[in-house]
């Protein structure tokens, strides 16, 4: 041991000494601690993180709710500007955008033509796509998407009472050749025409018995 080269001896000491305080160092509980401390802040941060999203998610969802009903159709509901009213078990949404209390498109006293009357400006959508509801417009709608609005009560201010049924449904309901006209119109469907067809034959049919019938008595 003692024999040996000085230098040679110096730098074994300085190994293993380099060696030792890394070890030293490693095993430090000093560095333990600020390793700990570390691993705590990373996890603060974390959960601070989900505390915020959490929030924010309950608040959007909260505003949500409060911005949309849920409604059946034919059913009267009342509904607000910039609120949505969804149909149960449909795919179908009626949105109102604004409220207009009438305006006269030519300035005067006399308004005439340009009188535009007070209204309730929505609208539809089916499946997340907002339907055209121009029916002067050559398109072909499902059945299912065409739709009987009505509007029946507003300030047009703050609030309407609507109701929304599809066309079909009414039309079935109340059997008229004047509801099928519009739906045939509307889907660009003849099918509906041989509805309005039978519709005016049993009409004329009870007509004519009517007439035999007075005819008869008249004789009486």
């Amino acid at each position: 041991m003692g024999g040996g080269d000085p230098a040679k001896r110096d730098i074994a000491t300085l190994s293993v000494g380099e060696a030792w305080g890394k070890e030293v160092v490693k095993k430090s509980p000093f560095s333990s601690q600020f390793s700990e401390r570390d691993d705590n802040m990373k996890k603060l941060a974390q959960i601070v993180a989900f505390l915020v999203i959490s929030i924010t998610a309950s608040y959007a969802v909260a505003n949500d709710k409060n911005d949309s009903i849920c409604v059946s159709f034919g059913e009267e509901f009342t509904i607000r500007e910039n609120q949505t009213a969804f149909f149960k078990d449909t795919k179908t949404a009626l949105h109102v955008k604004r409220f207009s209390k009438g305006v006269c498109a030519i300035p005067g006293s006399n308004c005439g033509s340009g009188w535009r009357p007070p209204s309730v400006q929505y609208d539809i959508s089916f499946g997340g796509q907002i339907l055209d509801l121009d029916s002067r417009k050559g398109i072909k709608r499902d059945k299912e998407q065409v739709f009987d609005v009505k509007v029946k009560e507003s300030d047009y201010n703050t609030y309407a009472v609507m109701s929304v049924d599809r066309l079909l449904d009414v039309c079935e309901k109340e059997n008229s050749p004047y509801c099928w006209e519009e739906l045939a119109w509307a889907t660009k469907d003849s099918i509906f025409c041989d509805r309005i067809t039978e519709k005016w034959r049993a009409m004329q049919y009870k007509q004519n018995i009517s007439q035999i019938m007075k005819n008869q008595d008249d004789k009486n």
